[in-house]
């Protein structure tokens, strides 16, 4: 069974093959599947040995999965790994900043001769 959408002023109304309304099935979009993120972070920083403020150089949207299931542990530490690896990037080319993770509000700082500590060392 074919089905027409017809808009009226203010609702959308099925209108199926026969003409009468609400016969007609759903259209089908697809399934929509929930994206997983996770870690979200920003990184501040500045060239080594200046006076300026940090400034926010990379504000990253997390990991999605895709739809997939994966374990959230995971999901960490391949977000984590990404960040160092940015960092490391950072760091050769002489700059100083922090990472800030989303629900963390510990600053994970770095220098071009040390890489952030994440989680935070406790002494």
């Amino acid at each position: 069974m074919r089905s027409v959408i017809r808009n009226t002023r203010s609702t959308q109304q099925q209108i199926g093959t026969d003409g009468k309304p609400g016969t007609a099935a759903a259209p089908r979009y697809g399934r929509r599947r929930r994206m997983e993120k996770t870690m979200k972070k920003k990184i501040y920083g500045r060239k080594v040995g200046s006076t300026e403020e940090m400034a926010l150089l990379i504000e990253g949207e997390g990991v999605s999965t895709g739809g997939r299931k994966v374990d959230q542990g995971q999901l960490d530490d391949f977000a984590l790994e990404n960040t160092r690896r940015v960092v490391l990037t950072m760091r050769e080319r002489g700059i100083e900043g922090y990472v800030v993770f989303e629900n963390d509000p510990t600053r994970y700082e770095f220098t071009p001769d040390t890489d952030f500590v994440y989680p935070a060392a406790v002494h």
